[in-house]
């Protein structure tokens, strides 16, 4: 009858170890998996905030393009406006000296 107790005394402790193990695996599983979830949401966000910039990058682009054809146009205006005044002013010196030549 002893040797039945201590038999059964070492059968339960084993169980015990068996569920301890076996908790413990669960909760290292559990970990693992919240490590993985954690990482690619980490991921997830780090992949928006590049395309949001590559997306701002663009629109800066865009937008100096934008910027630089309005000051070429503005330059070729300036420049067609002088022309225009250049023009403007030596006929009238032509006018001038025409009625001072009749």
């Amino acid at each position: 009858m002893r040797d039945r107790v201590i038999v059964e005394k070492s059968v339960a402790e084993e169980e015990e170890r068996i569920k301890d193990v076996k908790v413990l695996a669960g909760a290292e599983r559990e970990k693992s998996a919240m490590i993985i979830r954690a990482k690619a949401e980490a991921e997830q966000s780090l992949v928006k905030d590049i395309e949001a910039a590559k997306a701002q990058e663009q629109a800066a682009e865009y937008k100096a393009r934008e910027l630089e054809t309005m000051a070429n146009a503005e330059l070729r205006i300036a420049n067609q406006q002088a022309e225009s005044k250049k023009i403007l002013a030596h006929a009238q010196q032509v006018e001038t000296a025409a009625k001072r030549a009749c």
